[in-house]
């Protein structure tokens, strides 16, 4: 059940977050999660001001916590295709390292070579 106090801290934050004030939004929204750890809008919006904020680790860590408490809303949905926006493309470059040649690949080219 959402207080008043509860309900003062997101507006603020909201309206921080909407002027681009991310740290002041991060407070914010830090003190509604200590009255209610498990409020999935305050994780969803704390996770984007973190994103903002290129924090991704924490963005990461807030978005899916929103996720995992409740994964239909449609601003949880949205929220996490953006911090998918930024981490995706990260583990894609980690993926295609792991293509590079490994120890033996050159080897074995070379055991091709001469059969």
């Amino acid at each position: 059940p959402k207080t008043r106090l509860q309900e003062t801290y997101y507006l603020r934050a909201k309206e921080q977050y909407d002027r681009g004030n991310y740290s002041e939004a991060i407070s914010e929204l830090r003190e509604v999660l200590k009255l209610d750890p498990k409020n999935s809008k305050a994780h969803c919006l704390l996770g984007l001001s973190f994103l903002n904020s290129q924090m991704v680790t924490m963005a990461k860590v807030h978005i899916n916590m929103a996720m995992k408490i409740n994964p239909q809303d449609s601003m949880i949905v949205m929220a996490k295709m953006e911090l998918d926006k930024v981490v995706l493309p990260d583990n894609k470059k980690e993926d295609s390292k792991s293509t590079k040649p490994g120890l033996f690949d050159g080897f074995f080219a070379f055991l091709r070579w001469q059969i």
